[in-house]
C-alpha cells in the first residue's frame, strides 16, 4: 500500500480521535453527573441549615421546660406556704397570693410558649427528616450516575487505544516529510487535510479545480495539494 493511502487511514483514525475527542469532552453522562453533584451540594447545605435551626430551637426548647420547671417548684413552694398555716398576717398573705397569681400568670405564659416551642420544633425535625430522605436518594443516584459516567468514559478510552495502537501501526509506512506537512496542516486547518478530488471538485474546500491540474494529478504518482486550500490530495475521481 502506497503511503498517500496510508496517510489517508491515518486521516480516519485522527477524525474518529476528534470524534472521541468531542463525545469525551461533551458527555451528557459528564453533565448529568455534575448537575447530581451541584444539586446534593445545594441540598446537603439546606441540610445543614435546618440541622443547625433544629439544634438552636431544640435548646430554646430545653431551656423553657428549664424554666417551667424551676417556676413549678417555686410555685408548688409558695402555695404550701400560703396554705400552710404558718402565715397569718393578712397583709404577708395577700402579698403571697398575688405573687402565687402572677407566678402562676407566668408560667401559662411560658406553657404556651414551650407548647408554640413544641411544634416549632417539630415541624423543623420533620423538614430535616424529608430533607435527610432526599440527601440519601440524590447520593445513590448520584452514584449510579457515576457508575455510569466510568464505564463509558473506559470504552472510550479503551477505543482510544485501540485507534493509537492502529494508528502507530499505519505511521511507520509513511516518511517524515509527508507525516512533517500533514500535522502541520492538521495544525493549520484542522480537521480532515487529507481529500480527494471528485469531478474536478476538491472535496476539502468544494473548490472546482483547473482541468490540467486534475488531468496531471491522474496521470501523476506525486504528491498535489489542493491550489486553493492546500490540502493533500490523494484520490480523484475523473471529471
Amino acid at each position: 500500500m502506497d503511503e498517500f493511502k496510508l496517510l489517508e487511514k491515518i486521516q480516519s483514525i485522527d477524525s474518529l480521535f476528534d470524534e472521541l475527542g468531542e463525545r469525551k469532552a461533551n458527555l451528557p453522562e459528564t453533565e448529568r453527573l455534575e448537575l447530581l453533584r451541584t444539586d446534593l451540594a445545594n441540598l446537603k447545605g439546606i441540610l445543614g441549615e435546618k440541622e443547625n435551626r433544629l439544634k438552636e430551637e431544640s435548646l430554646k426548647q430545653k431551656k423553657l421546660e428549664g424554666e417551667l420547671e424551676l417556676l413549678s417548684a417555686k410555685i408548688k413552694n409558695e402555695e404550701k406556704k400560703l396554705y400552710g398555716g404558718a402565715i397569718r398576717d393578712p397583709k404577708e398573705l395577700l402579698n403571697l397570693q398575688e405573687e402565687v397569681r402572677a407566678l402562676c400568670k407566668h408560667k401559662d405564659e411560658l406553657e404556651t410558649d414551650l407548647l408554640e416551642q413544641l411544634d416549632l420544633v417539630e415541624n423543623l425535625t420533620g423538614e430535616v427528616k424529608d430533607l435527610s430522605d432526599q440527601v440519601e436518594s440524590l447520593r445513590t443516584e448520584e452514584g449510579k450516575a457515576e457508575k455510569e459516567h466510568k464505564e463509558v468514559l473506559a470504552e472510550i478510552e479503551t477505543k482510544l487505544t485501540e485507534l493509537n495502537r492502529e494508528r502507530e501501526g499505519t505511521i511507520s509506512g509513511i516518511s517524515d516529510q509527508l507525516l512533517e506537512l500533514y500535522g502541520k496542516l492538521r495544525g493549520k486547518i484542522g480537521g480532515v487535510v487529507v481529500v480527494g478530488v471528485e469531478e474536478g471538485i476538491c472535496q476539502g474546500c468544494r473548490t472546482e479545480l483547473p482541468a490540467e491540474e486534475v488531468d496531471k494529478m491522474i496521470h501523476s504518482n506525486k504528491l498535489w495539494r489542493c491550489s486553493h486550500c492546500r490540502r493533500i490530495i490523494v484520490r480523484w475521481w475523473g471529471r
